[in-house]
């Protein structure tokens, strides 16, 4: 049997996939393989010798319409255009996003260019979608007709002895069976592999890729009851009458791919009375560790169940503070499918997207835990920063010492945190300061 000739590469949203793929073309380009094809870009490309500049420009909103690069040329054009000012040129709405039609025709083009340059080693394509395999559109019926001709070409060249490209796709992992039912019969041998376990394929192992392959998830510490107010933290609407976990875990949506939302196991009653006032439905409790999870509400797409979920504080870590839901939703996932932890608390109703995405954005630069630092009182913010693995490992240590500061905790780390001071101090106002 032959080799493969294509690898489809599966991973959920905001892993860090295109950064992952730009780095890996850098490096073997540097090495004299030649590439074509295409990436979508949400944003600047980081520049690992200035995580300041790179911080400055990227969490400017405008910068973050996505573009299109041609990964041989360079050249990169407009691919997403903001809402409204789209004009006389044809487009494709999803949601609140527009696409511009020729973006997708000219990155079909890219690729088309690179299939008959007989010198390319590889082709790219960042990726095939929901727009291609639900809707028909995107990159598509060109996308059909590339992959049959690209496996005519590969089958031509083996049979006549010559070298062909191998192609990279990019494909959610819940949309690789509908990319196999559609499109596999138009390709050549392929394989399916998992983003995060890219770096143990011959094909795709560099060392100095490694530090790339995480899975950064999200979680929202509710608190418990407001002495001051008289009812849950996590229900109180501070902007746009959204109750703050609402409002966080749309924030949270944009930059992370799996979100949870905790609460102590004492608040199951609220929430529940909470959820049946407010949308008429009761939760259920999905299983032992009580996450509730089937809760349909009108401001969440379909993707609710896959990106959002309730968390309770597991027995072990009950009545522990914030550390308890930090370990319990730490716990929830084995300690297998986590590499780090975007943590924020319900208590900073001025918090911004931007604060959070600057926190997550140095922490895959430099893959230290990252936080907010107030030098004028010493104290390292543990309820909004991004925790890596080893650390919340070694918070569990902490934990089962007997300790259950948080801060002091931090404040041990110190020479290991990359410590940040805000843009704006006045997000980091805790209602409980």
């Amino acid at each position: 049997m032959s080799k493969p000739a294509v690898f489809l590469v599966s991973g959920d949203i905001r892993t860090g996939k295109t950064t992952w793929l730009r780095h890996w073309m850098g490096i073997l380009k540097s090495r004299g393989v030649r590439f074509s094809g295409v990436v979508s870009l949400d944003s600047t490309p980081i520049d690992d010798l200035n995580v300041a500049k790179y911080i400055q420009t990227t969490v400017q909103p405008n910068l973050h319409l996505r573009k299109l690069l041609n990964v041989d040329s360079q050249v990169s054009i407009e691919f997403e255009i903001e809402n409204g000012k789209e004009g006389n040129q044809p487009v494709i709405k999803v949601g609140r996003f527009v696409f511009s039609i020729y973006a997708f025709n000219q990155g079909m083009k890219w690729l088309q260019e690179g299939l008959e340059h007989h010198e390319m080693d590889w082709l790219v394509l960042d990726e095939v979608g929901k727009l291609e395999l639900h809707r028909g559109q995107g990159f598509e019926p060109q996308l059909s007709e590339f992959f049959t001709q690209f496996k005519e070409t590969v089958e031509l060249r083996r049979a006549q002895g010559k070298s062909f490209p191998k192609l990279l796709v990019m494909v959610r992992n819940e949309l690789v069976a509908d990319f196999e039912a559609q499109l596999a019969a138009r390709l050549p041998e392929y394989e399916v592999l998992n983003f995060y376990r890219l770096n143990e394929h011959p094909e795709f192992s560099i060392p100095e890729l490694e530090p790339h392959f995480g899975n950064i998830k999200g979680l929202i510490l509710g608190g418990g009851q407001s002495r001051r107010m008289g009812f849950p933290k996590y229900t109180i609407a501070y902007q746009n009458s959204l109750p703050q976990w609402k409002r966080l875990a749309l924030i949270l949506g944009d930059i992370v791919h799996k979100i949870g939302i905790n609460i102590p196991r004492n608040e199951i009653e609220n929430l529940q009375n909470l959820v049946s006032q407010f949308y008429g439905v009761t939760p259920i409790e999905k299983d032992s560790q009580s996450q509730i999870t089937d809760i349909s509400l009108p401001e969440f797409d379909s993707e609710w169940h896959e990106k959002y979920s309730w968390e309770f504080d597991s027995n072990e870590f009950e009545n522990s503070g914030p550390i308890g839901g930090i370990l319990s939703y730490f716990d929830s996932w084995n300690n297998t499918e986590i590499s780090s932890l975007l943590v924020v608390a319900v208590d900073y109703p001025l918090l911004r997207d931007e604060a959070l995405k600057e926190l997550v954005e140095v922490h895959r630069v430099t893959k230290k835990s990252v936080f907010y630092f107030d030098d004028s009182t010493n104290i390292i913010n543990g309820l909004i920063g991004v925790y890596t693995y080893q650390h919340l490992q070694e918070l569990k240590q902490w934990f089962d010492d007997g300790n259950q500061s948080l801060s002091r905790f931090l404040k041990q780390k110190a020479p290991e945190i990359y410590l940040l001071t805000p843009q704006n101090w006045s997000e980091l106002k805790s209602i409980d300061e």
